[in-house]
């Protein structure tokens, strides 16, 4: 296979007990291989967006934007250091309204070889 062993492993999660297992599986991959596990998160931004009638996006709106990202920022870090701190691993959150699409653009762009879900 041309892509292994890999070199970078996507993982997506959406913060639930039960991405866990995607998350393990994508670890021992990376710590067996030596790679680079890529942690990801994606929200939603559209709950954040004015209706087409209003113009541009409120402050309130764009506080709650910030809020999401930062607390899934927050838990991404957390969930490093509790489960992941002996390896290579980047965290990233995505905003975009379609999270396989994402994920796959992520992969694109970071050259991932692997991606676990």
């Amino acid at each position: 296979m041309k892509h292994f062993p890999p070199k970078v492993v996507v993982v997506a999660t959406d913060l639930s007990e039960a991405s866990q297992s995607a998350i393990d599986a994508a670890a021992w991959l990376a710590e067996a291989h030596g790679a680079t596990l890529h942690l990801v998160h994606v929200y939603d931004p559209l709950p954040f967006h004015a209706p087409t009638a209003l113009q541009g996006p409120s402050r309130a709106m764009e506080e709650a934007a910030a809020e999401v990202r930062a607390g899934a920022a927050k838990a991404l870090e957390e969930l490093r250091a509790a489960r992941l701190a002996e390896l290579d691993v980047e965290t990233h959150e995505l905003s975009h309204d379609d999270p396989g699409e994402a994920i796959a653009e992520h992969a694109q762009t970071s050259k991932a070889d692997l991606i676990v879900v």
